[in-house]
């Protein structure tokens, strides 16, 4: 496949959403990754929730000084560092500005990967507005969403911050999905849309919220379809979310990435390797057809969730 650099195969890559992460549980599978020369995308919380959360206190933000201090040597082993918002609960534009200050006076000033986060309601274009169709609208609003509203793209709110996004964010997650090989479900897994003008590319990963779901997505037999494919795998994970226990790897785990690690494939961050594909696609916005049928896939997949549980 012409995005990859000579002499590899395949990639492979890791977005890491940040909930549940602290020191404790995963640094040592960071250590390993350094180990296996695996370099994944790390997002963060840049500032803390004085008004509390009920879910997401469990993860660790960038004003404890020790996990700052962590996170800056992740950065300078090669890791990224992106934003998962500006902290784990609804953030006004002062706050979502602030979260961008911080992570250019601690992390250098560039244009960031970024991941919305759960239902926090300064998410940009998302809920309802992440479709383009009436009835996946309603889909999204009501289903997935439970009635929520989302305003980062809405000039006359307070949330609003979409010109921030669309100065200093370069990519912004949209779906996930089931599949590995990100080609199965479109040749452009980064892409433009003309009718989202606060988000310079899209791009969409597969999908595995724990431990559990990355080893039953991620095994030896999906990986040889991956390879045999020259495909490109960007996944979605939460590696605070038992990977680690009691400084201990999970197994499964640990044996699936050692693998992984001999098979040679591109193991960048997910920025470097959406530059990529980014310059290997046709440099013109989505068609109405082809977003669609993301779309569409990606309806399909979480309903299947929702019934099934997987």
């Amino acid at each position: 496949m012409k995005f990859l650099p000579e002499g590899y195969k395949f990639a492979f890559t890791i977005v890491d959403d940040t909930d549940d992460s602290r020191i404790e549980n995963i640094r040592p599978v960071y250590d390993f990754l350094t180990d296996l020369n695996i370099y994944v995308t790390k997002t963060v919380w840049p500032l803390a929730c004085p008004e509390g959360s009920p879910l997401f206190f469990a993860g660790s933000t960038m004003e404890d000084v020790d996990y700052l201090s962590y996170v800056k040597e992740l950065q300078q082993r090669g890791f990224e560092i992106a934003l998962h918002n500006a902290t784990m609960e609804t953030s006004d534009r002062s706050r979502t500005q602030a979260g961008f200050e911080f992570m250019q006076k601690n992390f250098g000033s560039h244009e960031w990967l970024h991941c919305n986060h759960g239902n926090n309601s300064e998410n940009i274009y998302w809920g309802g507005n992440r479709f383009s169709l009436w009835l996946y609208k309603q889909f999204g609003h009501h289903l997935f969403y439970r009635g929520s509203d989302f305003k980062g793209e809405d000039e006359e709110s307070r949330l609003f911050w979409g010109d921030i996004c669309r100065e200093r964010v370069k990519y912004v997650r949209s779906f996930t999905f089931s599949e590995l090989n990100l080609f199965e479900i479109t040749k452009n897994p980064v892409y433009r849309l003309n009718q989202t003008p606060y988000v310079k590319n899209w791009f969409i990963t597969s999908d595995a919220a724990d431990v559990n779901e990355f080893s039953s997505l991620v095994n030896r037999a999906s990986l040889e379809t991956l390879i045999d494919q020259g495909g490109v795998c960007i996944l979605s994970t939460h590696l605070g979310k038992g990977f680690c226990r009691n400084g201990v790897l999970d197994p499964k785990f640990e044996d699936t990435m050692k693998y992984i690690a001999l098979q040679g494939g591109w193991y960048a961050p997910a920025s470097i390797i959406l530059d990529a594909l980014k310059d290997s696609c046709q440099d013109s916005p989505l068609s109405n057809s082809q977003r669609v049928v993301i779309e569409t896939k990606f309806i399909a997949k979480s309903i299947t969730r929702k019934l099934y549980g997987s």
